[in-house]
């Protein structure tokens, strides 16, 4: 506030920008199952009966928003191995006594989170989701002020999206996790490719088009240490799934946006110059 000529103090005001980085992986889903993508992305006609059942008793689909269940999870010792040594620090300093902390949280959304039309599909059909984000993220930002006084001057805002690699391994141990319990579940069909890492030929992770789930004491899906860095480049990427809601705006121009912001943040990250 100082640098800005600004009268204003705070006390117990803390600088950062910290937020969760949560993540939805889409799979698909019986045709049976119950789920929101009719009411998300169905046609007026469609919607429609969902809307009278939700106006005449406040019952339907429309009572609930797809989030029905989630987990608080901490890592045992076979766990923390697949985090990796870059969370062991934090783990020692924050987690290992203090037990009623989670270190990621695990759950389901009833439908297909990211954007529509889907490549590659040309009807409506039945998703489900593995959502999962970091309790208590290292990776921070920051929002400052630039112009003094003028509200609309340019904002100082560096978001900090896993600028840390301790967040890394969480989220490559909450894909793992999310993808186990998916496909151990009655609805599960198999996984909506485009919304999973690029694995490489040849893989064990490969995701599968069309699958039925497997037996809940099946072996875990073995991945190599080259699927390791694939679901960790998975979740560097930036598209527009990265916005908190939809905008009220032209979204090519907020697509276009957001690629610019990503381009100069990775740039930046990868020691890029010129872009």
């Amino acid at each position: 506030m100082g640098q800005h000529d600004t009268p204003i103090s705070f006390t117990n005001f803390n600088p950062l920008c910290k937020d969760h980085n949560v993540v939805f992986t889409p799979y698909l889903a019986t045709e049976d199952a119950d789920t929101m993508d009719v009411i998300f992305r169905g046609s007026d006609a469609e919607v429609e009966a969902f809307t009278k059942h939700w106006e005449t008793d406040g019952q339907g689909l429309m009572a609930q928003n797809g989030l029905d269940a989630g987990i608080k999870l901490r890592p045992n010792l076979a766990d923390l191995k697949e985090i990796g040594p870059n969370f062991d620090a934090r783990w020692k300093s924050y987690f290992e006594g203090a037990p009623d902390k989670p270190v990621m949280w695990l759950g389901t959304f009833s439908t297909y989170a990211g954007n529509y039309p889907l490549p590659g599909v040309t009807a409506l059909r039945k998703y489900f989701s593995a959502v999962y984000y970091v309790e208590y993220p290292v990776s921070t930002g920051h929002v400052h002020i630039s112009n003094g006084l003028d509200p609309y001057g340019k904002l100082d805002f560096e978001p900090g999206y896993l600028n840390d690699a301790t967040d890394i391994g969480i989220l490559r141990w909450g894909y793992k996790k999310g993808r186990e319990f998916a496909r151990r579940m009655g609805v599960y069909r198999g996984e909506y490719v485009p919304g999973h890492p690029t694995f490489p030929d040849g893989s064990k992770a490969t995701p599968q088009t069309y699958a039925k789930p497997v037996p809940v004491l099946t072996p875990d899906i073995d991945y190599s240490v080259e699927d390791d860095r694939a679901i960790d480049e998975y979740h560097r990427r930036a598209d527009c799934s990265i916005a908190p809601s939809n905008v009220s705006a032209n979204t090519y121009n907020t697509a276009l946006a957001i690629g610019e912001k990503a381009a100069l943040i990775i740039s930046q990250d990868l020691g890029i110059l010129g872009v």
